[in-house]
C-alpha cells in the first residue's frame, strides 16, 4: 500500500504482478499472492516516477515501521533503484455487474 500511495504505477512480488484485485494472504508457513505461493527472500519491484517514488516510499510511516521491525527481528530490508525494470503484465480481472431486482 505504501508503494501505491507513493505513486507506483506497477508492482510485483517475486515476479507475481499485483493489481487492484490481487489477494495477498499468509497461510501457515506460506505467503500466497493470488493463491500462488512465493518464498523468501521476497523481492518487491515497483515502477514509478524516479524523481518522487523512492522519496515518498522511504518517507512513509509504513516503511519506518518496517525498518523498526526489521531491526528488532534481525531481518534484512534493502532498497535499490534501477535504470530499467520490466514487470510481468497484469491479469485482466473478471468483473461482475449487479442489477437491481425487478419489482414483484
Amino acid at each position: 500500500n505504501a508503494l501505491w500511495a507513493a505513486g507506483a504505477e506497477a508492482i510485483s512480488i517475486n515476479g507475481q504482478r499485483l493489481g487492484p484485485t490481487t489477494a495477498i494472504r499468509f497461510a501457515g508457513e506460506a505467503v500466497l499472492v493470488d493463491f500462488r505461493p512465493v518464498s523468501n527472500p521476497y523481492e518487491v519491484s515497483a515502477i514509478g516516477d524516479p524523481d518522487t517514488l523512492s522519496t515518498r516510499f522511504l518517507g512513509s510511516p509504513e516503511v519506518n515501521a518496517l525498518a523498526l521491525i526489521s531491526q528488532s527481528f534481525d531481518l534484512r530490508f534493502d532498497f535499490s533503484e534501477e535504470d530499467e525494470l520490466t514487470l510481468p503484465a497484469a491479469n485482466t480481472p473478471d468483473l461482475r455487474n449487479a442489477r437491481p431486482e425487478a419489482d414483484s
